[in-house]
């Protein structure tokens, strides 16, 4: 053969080649995860002092270290989970004399040292079947009804400890599910703790399927909080259906959901009674270069769902269970999402594969207290090319009284900016600049005006040799007699291995209200040094 002559020629004995089958992949596979972030802070931004009563020591002088455990055993068809959280605190801060209720009550369920077993679930799964015993995360549709899920970069965790199984017999899909609910005790961010609220979730869903033509389904809960120290005896029943057309057409799709939402309770030997109707729709149409997105909701006293099966809950508000789209923006304007109908239209227009301009208009009427209107107005461009991408968004919400002129009584309005530019500069070295900012304005009667900024700039520059070195710049004044108006931090990051993470950072991040996934709340500021790991084998 050819290779024997290049062995003679070289002067060395041939060697016949000897091809080894690959080794059978072992029958169990497993996956450890370690997240652990250590961080001592010294300033929360609140410019108070000990001698005013307002002066909040709880994000100043005290370290943590947060950690999470995972473990994952996966053998033939089935998978075996485990996740172990744990919050250890020093120098825990206390109210200082003379301090608010306020402030006392919040100390009192906040940095306390915690070892817990958060998850662990067993689970079977084959083409027809899929059953779970233990933790577990639920969503009906799109969430309308129920939305039991976990939102990490936030601190929300929401699961149901108990039991769900899925059926698939041909076209048709069957899902029940029954469980108490399982929060995250402790939020790392805020340094809250919960305790397990103990309701009773249960439900199921019946969807019929044929591919990428029709999805049809329908589906129920009710939810039984634990009774409360008053007596009290709650039901929350919801009921929903979906129709979806996923791609009917090569150039279209459409989906639709409605929703009721039924609470009856019994409190202090007072019946409570509340019913709540929603709807939503999305439109989707790509014609060549053009895609089309309309969005529409209607709801009609749609009451989030909480844990406990309160009405409202200044703390546990951020645990919705039940997530209803909001079809805008949620970094903008916010909702209650209660009451409120209107919709919005999105124009993406692709000149070129690598420039797509888009813009949106939407308008809603919000009627929480007094009717008002909202209208919503963004554009921006999305570009790329062969070194480097480019995005730049700017846009205008506004809310308006049900009196006064034909738009009504300014009531706020806010003007924002996003842009994302990244480029390679030389070698293995490239830079990314992202900024994002609002300026705000509240009318109060008869002329009170506040106004205010917030935002965030930020310059990296990246290695492809897995690191990174970061500076930022933050603002917010809404505040300026509470909270420090600038704050400025340099962080870095060092990526070993694959998915394995060292990150640290050092200044301050601003107080105030930052959303992920349509959860927004507002949090601490923060001045300090943080180190953060996450490793996986």
């Amino acid at each position: 053969m050819w290779w024997w002559g290049w062995a003679l020629a070289l002067g060395q004995p041939a060697a016949e080649v000897v091809i080894t089958p690959p080794e059978p992949p072992l029958p169990f596979q497993y996956e450890l995860t370690l997240s652990s972030t250590a961080r001592w802070q010294l300033d929360n931004g609140d410019r108070t002092t000990p001698f005013v009563r307002d002066y909040d020591p709880t994000g100043e002088n005290f370290g943590d270290l947060v950690s999470t455990l995972g473990a994952s055993l996966t053998y033939d068809r089935f998978l075996a989970a485990i996740r172990v959280d744990e919050a250890w605190y020093l120098h825990q801060p206390i109210a200082a004399m003379g301090a608010s209720q306020l402030i006392q009550d919040q100390l009192t369920d906040r940095y306390r040292d915690q070892l817990r077993l958060e998850y662990a679930a067993v689970t079977y799964s084959d083409p027809d079947v899929e059953a779970t015993v233990g933790d577990f995360y639920v969503t009906l549709a799109r969430g309308m009804v129920l939305a039991i899920r976990k939102v990490d970069d936030v601190g929300i965790d929401n699961k149901l400890r108990g039991g769900e199984a899925k059926a698939r017999l041909g076209p048709v899909t069957a899902h029940a599910f029954a469980g108490f609910l399982n929060l995250k005790n402790y939020e790392p961010g805020t340094g809250y703790a919960y305790r397990d609220p103990n309701d009773l979730v249960a439900g199921g869903r019946l969807e019929y399927g044929l591919g990428r033509y029709l999805k049809l389904g329908t589906h129920a809960m009710r939810m039984r909080p634990e009774e409360g120290v008053n007596g009290s005896n709650i039901v929350i029943d919801g009921y929903g259906a979906s129709l979806e057309l996923p791609r009917p057409v090569p150039w279209g799709s459409f989906y639709a959901e409605v929703a009721r939402l039924e609470r009856n309770a019994r409190e202090g030997g007072i019946s409570n009674e509340r019913t709540g109707y929603g709807a939503y729709g999305a439109l989707e149409l790509q014609l060549g270069p053009t895609t089309l997105l309309i969005e529409g909701k209607y709801y009609d006293q749609f009451f989030s769902i909480l844990p406990g099966g309160v009405v409202s809950s200044e703390r546990q508000g951020i645990n919705r269970l039940s997530e209803p789209p909001s079809a805008e923006r949620p970094q903008a304007l916010l909702l209650s999402n209660e009451t409120v109908h209107g919709g919005r239209a999105k124009l993406d227009l692709r000149i070129w594969p690598e420039l797509t301009p888009y813009v949106s208009i939407g308008r809603y009427r919000d009627g929480r207290t007094i009717d008002s209107n909202i209208t919503s107005a963004f554009a921006g461009v999305r570009g790329r090319w062969s070194s480097g991408h480019a995005s730049v968004e700017s846009g205008f919400r506004g809310q308006y009284g049900s009196e006064g002129a034909s738009l009504g009584r300014v009531v706020r309005t806010d003007l924002h900016l996003v842009l994302d530019v990244a480029q390679e500069l030389f070698g293995p070295f490239s830079a990314e600049l992202f900024v994002s900012g609002q300026r705000v304005e509240e009318f109060k009667p008869p002329d009170d005006v506040t106004a205010w900024v917030e935002g965030r700039a930020a310059l990296s520059l990246l290695s492809s040799d897995r690191w990174s070195v970061t500076g930022a710049w933050e603002i917010y004044t809404k505040t300026p007699d509470q909270f420090d108006v600038h704050y400025l931090s340099i962080a870095g990051q060092w990526e070993f291995g694959e998915g394995n993470f060292l990150r640290a950072l050092y200044g301050g991040e601003r107080a105030g209200l930052k959303c992920s996934g349509g959860v927004c709340r507002f949090f601490p500021g923060f001045e300090g040094g943080r180190v953060e790991l996450v490793f996986r084998l």
